[in-house]
């Protein structure tokens, strides 16, 4: 095995040597497209006269699972229409897939296909994806329409695989299942504050790699902070209000 260091950082590349499975968000950490959600979800909403601002989004849907904060602005504006739900997922799918297949390789967050090429073949060992997202979209960003790095992943964890929404811990429980990997075996790169949750709840080592729409949450449980998955990535200090 080759032992070449990716990051210049020498703690972050401790962390890195001493992991069996490095696990990977997908939304706001290899692609910073938490734009074109908002833009898809309000678009999916349009028809039943319902829009939601980029604060609400910020605050109450980076981070979870689509049925679920369908769900909840549903009900803030009194719609008890389940059935609804489904409907607006495949309408908000569709708008994000046609947006994001014209624009992939802009929305790419810096690293990240570097540090993917560095496990995957420079480095290798199990890398992993844990992500609240559909199967469509993960096949979107990550399929041979999009970056084409899907075959890099030796196991993929989908919202449709678990029962509960990060910050619940279920979800990177599956993958130390699956992986055959434990929990303290585990290095997670996270972008958002549930995630952070979520992975620390199972018991893994995580860090923050937050966006410009999630780097003022709550990033207490990860181990550091940094602002990208470049090779030369700097620690950010958070201050909270």
């Amino acid at each position: 095995m080759n032992t070449l260091p990716y990051f210049t950082d020498a703690e972050l590349q401790a962390a890195l040597d001493s992991a069996s499975l490095v696990v990977l968000d997908l939304n706001g950490l290899i692609i910073d497209d938490e734009r074109v959600q908002f833009e898809a979800v309000n678009r999916a909403l349009e028809p039943i006269d319902i829009s939601i601002t980029e604060t609400y989004w910020i605050e109450r849907c980076v981070g979870k699972r689509a049925d679920e904060f369908f769900h909840k602005i549903l009900t803030l504006h009194g719609i008890k229409a389940e059935a609804e739900i489904s409907t607006l997922v495949s309408q908000k799918n569709r708008h994000y897939h046609n947006a994001v297949t014209r624009c992939i390789d802009e929305l790419v967050r810096p690293g990240v296909r570097e540090l993917i090429a560095y496990l995957s073949d420079v480095n290798p060992r199990q890398l992993a994806l844990c992500t609240s997202a559909h199967p469509a979209e993960i096949e979107t960003i990550l399929g041979e329409g999009g970056l084409d790095l899907k075959h890099c992943f030796s196991c993929i964890v989908s919202g449709s695989d678990v029962d509960k929404c990060k910050p619940d811990p279920e979800i990177y429980r599956e993958v130390s299942a699956r992986s055959g990997c434990s929990p303290s075996e585990c290095l997670v790169f996270e972008d958002s504050g549930l995630g952070v949750q979520s992975a620390a709840g199972a018991g893994m080592t995580c860090i923050a790699v937050p966006n410009r729409y999630t780097v003022h949450q709550d990033f207490t449980h990860a181990v550091r902070i940094i602002d990208s998955l470049r090779k030369n990535a700097a620690t950010l200090t958070i201050i909270h209000n």
